[in-house]
């Protein structure tokens, strides 16, 4: 996907041809901002509107890098002929499109199978992320690039589990300590089109995640062949608010995740979000910041209906900034995460505080504090890193 634009653009300048070092930094310069203009119209184009300048290398250039064409493309089918977009490019994205569904498809079908042999052991796992969307009723093809499929089970279902998906063909690719990973396992076939992840908890800091006053109740999905449970339409953005900023390192970072910020419009267009779990104080100032900043970011970039007053956090709102200052800016980013850290450690403290009383007080006493910190030390190098693919 991130080489797909050169399959429209072809070859650009010769190999290994030199260039005066101002000239190079001044057009690298002018790629940054472009691709933040990019996204501006990218985003103006998810949300139906038919901006009239359309650089299209870099619009696909920042969609393919975050993962949202399959989007592009299907928002572009709705507009018709109202965007005009070249043949090369149409062409391109009808190929995506028609890829992406076919491996919807075969994932969906897997995730039959998976739920049928969990099913046959009286075990209904609840789908996650996008598992969620896969399992959703409805006849519109999911636009969406899904890279595994998510199942959260209780954890006593996880030995259970395991040994009915063995049974039913799957093979075991890794086992998690509990200290190290929300994850349990990953298990998958050779046809398969991506990992199977048994979670042991939502992903995310587990005094949140395992917090009895962020349970909402879930619904049973009937899928074909089986049974999934999803949840609430608030649940599933919380769900994605603590994956994406405090599993994947986002709100550390300053990074933004465009096809997880589709996923909450979509969740919040369908008006049917309770807001009150959103506000909740068992998240914490440091949760209902990150929440707010994915609200804010959701709203501004994709026009989701956000109520006005969960707009309104003074530090949501210099966080989202922050992501879109560091992207224009990248040279910047290291300076502008250790200021935001050193400007919200009272919170950071306090979110760590209560972190640390959830281990002594449900699941890790035994675990050293050497190998805490160890996978402590590896988080946050992944952290500090630049934004991987699908990340901006």
């Amino acid at each position: 996907m991130e080489d797909a634009t050169a399959a429209i653009s072809g070859p650009s300048g010769v190999v290994g041809a030199r260039r005066p070092a101002r000239t190079v930094s001044r057009r690298a310069g002018q790629r940054v901002e472009s691709d933040y203009a990019a996204l501006r119209v990218l985003t103006a184009l998810l949300r139906g509107e038919r901006p009239e300048r359309l650089d299209w290398m870099a619009i696909l250039r920042v969609a393919n890098h975050a993962l949202v064409t399959p989007a592009l493309a299907a928002a572009l089918d709705v507009a018709g002929g109202q965007v005009d977009a070249p043949h090369d490019v149409r062409t391109f994205l009808d190929e995506v499109a028609r890829r992406t569904g076919e491996r919807n498809r075969r994932l969906a079908a897997q995730l039959s199978d998976i739920s049928a042999a969990l099913n046959a052991e009286g075990i209904e796992p609840m789908a996650l992320k996008g598992a969620a969307f896969l399992a959703s009723p409805g006849d519109r093809p999911l636009a969406r690039i899904l890279t595994d499929l998510d199942l959260l089970l209780a954890p006593d279902e996880i030995e259970r589990a395991i040994g009915a998906l063995e049974r039913a063909g799957f093979r075991l690719l890794a086992r998690y300590p509990q200290f190290e990973s929300h994850v349990a396992a990953e298990l998958g076939r050779e046809q398969d089109m991506g990992a199977l992840d048994l979670h042991r908890r939502r992903p995310g800091p587990r005094h949140m995640a395992a917090n009895a006053a962020l349970e909402r109740p879930s619904e049973r999905i009937e899928i074909p062949g089986a049974v999934v449970r999803r949840g609430s339409p608030e649940t599933r953005i919380l769900e994605i608010v603590l994956h994406d900023l405090f599993h994947d390192g986002d709100y550390w970072r300053g990074a933004l995740d465009l096809r997880h910020l589709i996923d909450i419009a979509d969740l919040i267009s369908s008006g049917e979000a309770d807001w009150s779990l959103l506000t909740e104080p068992a998240l914490g100032v440091l949760g209902r910041r990150a929440v707010g900043r994915h609200l804010i970011a959701a709203h501004d970039l994709l026009g989701a209906p956000v109520p006005p007053e969960l707009l309104n956090s003074l530090g949501a709102g210099l966080e989202y900034r922050r992501a879109l200052y560091q992207m224009r800016a990248p040279a910047l980013r290291t300076p502008l995460v250790f200021a935001s850290l050193l400007a919200q450690s009272p919170q950071i403290l306090a979110h760590y505080q209560r972190e640390r009383r959830w281990h002594a007080e449900f699941a890790e006493a035994d675990v050293s504090r050497i190998a805490r910190a160890r996978a402590r030390l590896t988080r946050l190098g992944r952290w500090l890193g630049p934004p991987p693919v699908g990340k901006l």
